[in-house]
Formats: C-alpha cells, structure tokens, sequence
C-alpha cells in the first residue's frame, strides 16, 4: 500500500486491516520468555526506530 491510499478497497468497501499486540494477559502465564522476549523488544525497536512501522 502507498501512503497516499492506506485503506484497501472492494467494489462497494474500504478497510484498513491493522494489528494490536498485547504484551501480556491478566490470568495467563507468561509465554515469551528471556531470549525471546529479548529478540522481539529488539526487533520492535529497530522497526520503530526505521519508521517503518506502519
């Protein structure tokens, strides 16, 4: 997508599809742990930091 058209369309609709990541859960259990958790803060920061986040 470019950034002038950032919603997809249909014949008769337009939608932008978007994420929401949750870091953690009230009453779950951890799931990423050390060197995971580690890698995917690194990975979400250069990605920030690029800009190309979007």
């Amino acid at each position: 997508m470019s950034k002038t058209n950032r919603f997809k369309t249909n014949n008769d609709i337009s939608y932008a599809c978007k994420y929401h990541i949750i870091w953690c859960s009230q009453y779950r259990p951890p799931v990423l742990a050390d060197a995971i958790e580690e890698r995917l803060r690194d990975l979400f920061r250069q990605q920030t930091v690029s800009g190309r986040h979007r």
